[in-house]
């Protein structure tokens, strides 16, 4: 139950969300609620104004050339329900099928949402950086674009600005792409993600829930043995994040291990 007395706003467009974030002293944008509702019931969000975009025209998932546009509203049912895109993208896939929380996230839960909350150990921030999304932000100032790794700055953390709207995901497809995740039970956030990818030739793997941000790790110099990996890993990400799941040394420990199984994924490279 939200005690706070709210002005709820349900723009039919783009520029209208925007124009009523400019204007209010606070306020909060609304994707699909699985995270902003709870919060606002739970005070730990405050706002004049709650702006929720579910009628704004983010949703759908368009290719245009060799790059896929999806928009911020579109949820993980909705992208898995798009023909063709196992094949275009099938880490989101694979991200989207094995979301925490089973159907009623899936349906209700958006990929725009989940990027701009930036839990540290979550699918979606993990996903898109290792795919080297690129995020096109609105406001009523114009446009920008700005990579995924850029937008994500740290725990909870993004660069959004204020009174900007995240509209669109961009994303190019990868020759190659492994995924894997460490989670306490079923319905638990992940304690360390990892995904792998192998584009232009090069393999990269990004690791979340170890440092605060996504942390890219370039694989293409090294023998890609399950040892080299882990050693590489345990040398590479600093034990920084911690959360009422797991301490950051836990994280640190067996980070290696879910970058090796996520790699193996890959197949011969």
């Amino acid at each position: 139950m939200i005690r706070d007395r709210l002005r709820y706003h349900a723009p039919p467009d783009v520029d209208i969300a925007c124009r009523i974030l400019a204007d209010s002293s606070s306020a909060t944008v609304i994707g699909g609620g699985t995270i902003a509702v709870p919060r606002l019931g739970r005070g730990e969000v405050r706002a004049d104004d709650v702006v929720h975009l579910h009628r704004a025209g983010l949703t759908g998932v368009r290719l245009t050339g060799d790059e896929l546009s999806i928009g911020s509203m579109v949820t993980y049912t909705e992208l898995l329900a798009t023909p063709g895109i196992d094949q275009l993208i099938p880490l989101l896939c694979t991200v989207a099928r094995g979301i925490t929380g089973g159907d009623q996230i899936r349906n209700q839960g958006t990929l725009g949402g989940s990027l701009c909350h930036a839990n540290p150990a979550s699918d979606v921030p993990t996903a898109l950086a290792a795919l080297q999304a690129r995020l096109i932000l609105r406001s009523v100032h114009g446009e920008r674009e700005v990579r995924a790794e850029e937008f994500l700055r740290g725990g909870f953390q993004t660069t959004i600005r204020p009174g900007e709207i995240l509209t669109h995901i961009l994303v190019r497809p990868v020759e190659k792409s492994g995924y894997c995740k460490f989670k306490l039970s079923e319905s638990s956030w992940p304690i360390v993600t990892a995904a792998a990818t192998v584009s232009g030739g090069r393999c990269h793997v990004v690791l979340g829930g170890v440092e605060p941000a996504p942390v890219r790790i370039d694989l293409s110099s090294v023998v890609t043995t399950e040892s080299a990996i882990r050693e590489l890993v345990a040398a590479t990400v600093r034990p920084l994040w911690s959360d009422a799941l797991a301490p950051a040394e836990y994280r640190h420990l067996i980070s290696g291990e879910i970058a090796a199984r996520a790699v193996a994924q890959l197949g011969g490279m």
